[in-house]
């Protein structure tokens, strides 16, 4: 099997980055991007095979980078994370394209579960 490509996004550098650290602790290893701007040139660059990303950030929202993305990688899977969720925004981000959405604060066994059933999803 490949090695499992994951990018990170979220505007809050501290939590991302220990977040990665903590993926990769588990055998995740995770590219970081600070703003939904800075994730669209990642991807460009390097698609990743999941991207976990943040719903409020300042300069484009989840959903706004979950559209984008999802017009030209299809194959990419998106788990949104967010302070902010509930049922409304949760199925319009479903509908957008989302495999999954958690709430934050992250349970980091969910996320890890939830990574790699994506990963296993875009091998089908």
């Amino acid at each position: 099997m490949k090695r499992l490509n994951v990018l990170l996004i979220d505007d809050e550098e501290d939590y991302v980055t220990t977040l990665a650290e903590r993926l990769c602790f588990r055998g995740i290893p995770c590219r970081v991007a600070l703003s939904g701007r800075q994730a669209l040139l990642s991807v460009e660059s390097l698609p990743p095979d999941v991207m976990v990303l943040d719903f409020k950030m300042p300069d484009l929202d989840g959903l706004a980078v979950l559209k984008k993305i999802k017009q030209k990688h299809k194959h990419i899977e998106i788990v949104i994370v967010s302070a902010f969720l509930d049922a409304q925004l949760e199925e319009d981000l479903k509908q957008a394209g989302a495999y999954a959405c958690l709430s934050k604060p992250v349970h980091l066994e969910s996320l890890v579960d939830l990574i790699s059933s994506a990963a296993t999803m875009k091998q089908r």
